[in-house]
């Protein structure tokens, strides 16, 4: 069980410059203001006799508060994952860093750290069994919502 948990923190940490990315890409994109009491249909023509600017507006508006909903998770998701880099010493959140976020060899890592390749992957793998603690405590439940929400973006092709 606590071999899955952390396999899924590394898949997270893999995924951490896609989600703020994705995050960013949400929120530079401009949000409309809608008030449906404010729509008027008698000014617009319907595209055919079935009432189609209906649906379009409809589909418009689902689309961004769907957007927004994911926005809320990738922060939260996000802010998580700080919590929890903050909370290990400075040489595991370095290493899990480099490897995991940045995806940096080990010789490299060893170089920077002044540490074995042994003792390097042996500080990683403790600082990410303690994040999985940490991730599955504070705010998962121990089902990672947020790693399922990576799985679906990879399975609709929008992630890597």
């Amino acid at each position: 069980m606590e071999s899955q948990s952390v396999e899924k923190v590394i898949i997270i940490l893999e995924n951490y410059n896609f989600m703020k990315a994705r995050a960013e890409k949400i929120m530079k994109t401009p949000q409309r203001s809608y008030d449906v009491r404010s729509m008027n249909y008698a000014t617009i023509k319907p595209s055919t006799p079935t009432n189609q600017v209906h649906s379009s507006v409809e589909s418009v508006v689902v689309h961004e508060v769907g957007e927004l909903k994911e926005l809320k998770e990738l922060i939260k998701g996000i802010n998580n994952v700080d919590y929890a880099l903050e909370r290990l010493d400075n040489v595991q959140r370095e290493i899990i860093t480099m490897r995991y976020i940045q995806a940096l060899p080990w010789n490299v890592i060893e170089e920077q750290v002044a540490y074995g390749k042994r003792q390097c992957q042996r500080l990683a793998n403790k600082g990410l069994r303690y994040m999985a603690g940490i991730l599955d405590r504070e705010q998962y439940n121990s089902e990672l919502p947020l790693y399922k929400y990576l799985q679906e973006m990879e399975n609709l092709g929008l992630k890597k």
